[in-house]
């Protein structure tokens, strides 16, 4: 994931199976995404209880309190 957002991709990330496992793992790849995210003046948002959404500089997340601007 890390590796797709230096290379300005958007990355949908399933969180699912490591939540599963351990919940412990899951705090710390999620400190090391928002880590990474922040390096790269990118954008993070939880979607939902599965996934989480991260995208480089270039995108940014409308989160539902935004105003979109037409």
């Amino acid at each position: 994931v890390q590796e797709h957002l230096r290379n300005d991709h958007i990355v949908w990330v399933n969180i699912t199976p490591l939540k599963e496992r351990d919940m412990t793992n899951l705090k710390r790849a999620v400190k090391r995404l928002k880590k990474t995210v922040k390096s790269i003046d990118g954008d993070m948002a939880g979607v939902d209880e599965e996934w989480i959404v991260v995208c480089p500089s270039y995108a940014e997340i409308a989160r539902s309190d935004d105003k979109i601007e037409e």
